[in-house]
């Protein structure tokens, strides 16, 4: 399976998936029925012994605790990372109050999370369909956060850091900020 082929695969299930619109059930205003939450994934691709990945067991980053990707599958060669982008209708509707989550963007944040776990299982479901081995680390029996782990001494890190890997799948940087206004 090529990278355009998940590429592709990716975009239709977005595209397509009615996951990826507000049902009638589901939408907490009548407006809002319909909606779309994201536009097509933009994807980023890694070796899965690139540096990158090791320098983010540095304490510096998010530490020891960090799992290569061959520590999740001893056989992984790739690593995939993929950004959804918000709709524009949930994007205009998080600039109207800038004190208060938006309806669309409350959507986007439960609906949407819903939508992108299903999509990392359609993707992992092509992958082992064309023959490879594949998994999600946010979504295994090994992932754990500090949600999961009070007691961790680190505060807010988990093993497996989606923002980071996108990151070394060339999708994106941190920047300064520490969050304060």
């Amino acid at each position: 399976m090529e990278k355009q082929d998940i590429i592709k695969s990716a975009e239709h299930f977005v595209e397509n998936s009615q996951d990826n619109y507000i049902s009638k059930e589901k939408a907490i205003s009548e407006d809002l029925v319909g909606m779309r939450i994201y536009d097509a994934p933009i994807f980023g691709f890694a070796s899965a012994e690139d540096e990158c990945f090791r320098s983010l067991k540095q304490p510096s980053a998010i530490g020891e605790h960090f799992l290569l990707p061959k520590e999740w599958l001893t056989s992984a060669k790739t690593v995939i990372s993929f950004f959804l982008p918000f709709s524009e209708a949930v994007r205009r509707g998080n600039r109207r109050d800038m004190s208060w989550p938006s309806d669309e963007w409350l959507h986007g944040r439960i609906e949407g999370q819903a939508m992108m776990n299903k999509l990392c299982m359609n993707l992992k479901s092509e992958l082992i369909n064309a023959g490879y081995e594949s998994l999600v680390p946010s979504m295994d029996e090994k992932f754990w956060s500090n949600t999961d782990k009070p007691a961790h001494e680190e505060k807010f890190t988990s093993n497996w850091s989606e923002r980071h890997v996108a990151y070394c799948c060339g999708l994106g940087t941190f920047g300064l900020s520490k969050g304060r206004s």
